[in-house]
């Protein structure tokens, strides 16, 4: 209510509100941090929830002193490997994905259409990974699809805040 709102944030994207008080949306491109928001958000949401969860579902042999193996807890040598296995992975996809191409697959020809009018470059962070058809399952229309978004967004800003939870609660 006090602040200028910045030119680039109209609200025509998924958790777009306007708020930006240091002014990255002035100088910096809007598409890659959309992507990188929504990326954190989902490795977020993944992480408040697998936390806690190792804790209690994984084997003795994977934990590390009953807790589950951090940078702050340790490792021992079968999680230190899992772990580097895992964020191997994860770079794999982060450099396969990053200067990808989705105007040419199904999502992708929606989110052109739906964002037509806003700029060219579709929707940030569609992988075209909906095995389970959820992503029309309110609408298929723009705005019932904005809405989806909006929901992600929402929850994996959420997550972002609440993951220092578990953090604290390690020894």
């Amino acid at each position: 209510p006090f602040m200028k709102r910045p030119a680039a944030l109209d609200g025509s994207h998924a958790g777009d509100f306007g708020f930006d008080p240091l002014g990255f949306t002035e100088d910096n491109d809007l598409y890659a941090m959309q992507e990188a928001e929504l990326r954190h958000g989902r490795l977020a949401m993944l992480a408040v929830v697998g936390w806690p969860l190792s804790e209690l579902l994984a084997p003795d042999s994977m934990l590390q002193n009953g807790m589950a193996p951090s940078v702050l807890n340790g490792f021992n040598p079968l999680s230190l490997a899992s772990t580097a296995v895992i964020f191997a992975g994860l770079g794999f996809f982060e450099f396969k994905t990053s200067l990808r191409r989705t105007s040419d697959n199904p999502n992708g020809i929606k989110h052109r259409e739906d964002m037509a009018n806003v700029w060219k470059y579709g929707v940030a962070g569609d992988y075209n990974f909906d095995p389970l058809g959820l992503y029309n399952s309110i609408g298929d229309d723009a705005v019932a699809r904005k809405g989806l978004r909006e929901v992600e967004v929402s929850h994996g800003r959420s997550a972002m805040l609440g993951n220092p939870t578990p953090t604290q609660h390690s020894k």
